[in-house]
C-alpha cells in the first residue's frame, strides 16, 4: 500500500480485511461494503481466495489488479477469465518478474532458437517469513514446476 499512497493518482478510500483488528481507520470487514465505496480494487488477498474476489469486483463493475497468481486451479483461472472478458473494466494481474533480466533473456533465446529441452523451476522465495507463505492452505501449494523432455 505503500507505493500507491505515494502514487497522487491514486485515494485509497477504504481496506478490507475479514479480520477488523486489521482494517485500521479507513477498514471495511464486509467486501461489499468495500465494491459500494470504490472505483478500482487492488486485491492483496491470500492466492486461495484471491480469484473469488476478483470475480466478485468484476461483476460489479470494478477495474480489478491483483498480483500473480491469478488463480490456484485452472477452473478458477477460466472463471476469472470469463468474469474479466465480461466486464467492461479493465483488469490486470501482476506478473512483476516478466521484467527481470533472466527472464527477459529467455524469452530472447526462446524467440531466436526454440529451445529442445527446457526445465523451469519457479522460485518461491523462502518459506519461512512471513509464516503464511510455507501454508498450503492460504497459498494453494506449489503452482509452477513443469519438466519437459529433450527432444533429438
Amino acid at each position: 500500500m505503500t507505493n500507491l499512497k505515494r502514487d497522487q493518482r491514486v485515494e485509497i478510500t477504504c481496506t478490507y480485511d475479514p479480520d477488523p483488528a486489521r482494517t485500521g481507520t479507513i477498514g471495511v470487514n464486509d467486501f461489499d461494503e468495500l465494491l459500494s465505496s470504490v472505483d478500482a480494487v487492488y486485491a492483496t488477498a491470500p492466492n486461495t481466495l484471491r480469484a473469488e474476489l476478483a470475480q466478485r469486483a468484476l461483476a460489479a463493475g470494478k477495474h480489478v489488479f491483483y498480483e500473480k497468481p491469478m488463480a490456484t486451479t485452472l477452473d478458477a483461472a477460466h472463471q476469472v477469465l470469463d468474469a474479466a472478458r465480461a466486464a467492461e473494466t479493465a483488469f490486470q494481474v501482476g506478473f512483476n518478474r516478466r521484467f527481470a533480466p533472466v527472464y527477459r533473456r529467455v524469452k530472447e533465446l526462446h524467440e531466436s532458437a526454440p529451445p529442445h529441452c527446457a526445465h523451469v523451476k519457479m522460485n518461491r522465495g523462502e518459506l519461512l517469513q512471513p509464516v503464511w507463505t510455507g501454508d498450503d492452505q492460504i497459498t494453494g501449494g506449489f503452482l509452477f514446476e513443469p519438466r519437459f523432455t529433450c527432444s533429438t
